[in-house]
């Protein structure tokens, strides 16, 4: 007699299985580091949101040669009058800039009040040449300044720096 075998088709259980815990480790590694990116873009939409606040500052000092004190002076809007998904306020003290985080997840300490926040504060850089004079840059979050930098204003950073972008961390 002539014995006829089916070909196997489809899965067997066991390879459905294996399938599915490898489909499960892969995801237990990509989420987490897909939240991580997300709460990642979230400050950069701080720091394009603070663009405006950045060049006011830059030019009033180019006219004036000092920081403004506040938002007023600085010839922004009121602080929380600035408009995105993650900022709450953008306030201005002595030329730096204070981004309020609206997400909770952005604080190191949970059990802290109030929302996370990013400090911008201008930096001025004298350069060797007497024609450069000073330039101004800015310093964000956790950034130390070099030796030959100064920075103005108060760094009221409390951000987790894992979620800033990398020119904000030390």
């Amino acid at each position: 007699m002539f014995s006829f075998s089916r070909p196997q088709l489809g899965f067997t259980f066991i390879e459905l299985m294996t399938s599915t815990a490898i489909i499960g480790v892969l995801a237990s590694v990509a989420i987490p580091a897909y939240m991580d990116y997300l709460l990642r873009s979230k400050a950069i939409e701080a720091l394009t949101i603070s663009q405006e606040a950045m060049r006011k500052i830059t030019e009033y000092y180019a006219f004036y040669g000092t920081f403004p004190q506040d938002n007023a002076e600085a010839g922004l809007r009121e602080s929380d009058h600035f408009y995105g998904h993650y900022v709450k306020n953008i306030t201005v003290e002595n030329g730096a800039i204070h981004l309020e985080l609206i997400d909770s997840k952005f604080k190191m300490n949970s059990e802290e009040e109030g929302n996370a926040m990013l400090t911008l504060r201008p930096t001025l850089t004298q350069e060797g040449t007497a024609f450069t004079g000073l330039i101004l840059s800015w310093t964000c979050g956790y950034l130390n300044p070099l030796p030959h930098e100064t920075v103005y204003g108060v760094n009221k950073t409390n951000a987790n720096p894992n979620f800033l972008p990398l020119e904000c961390r030390e």
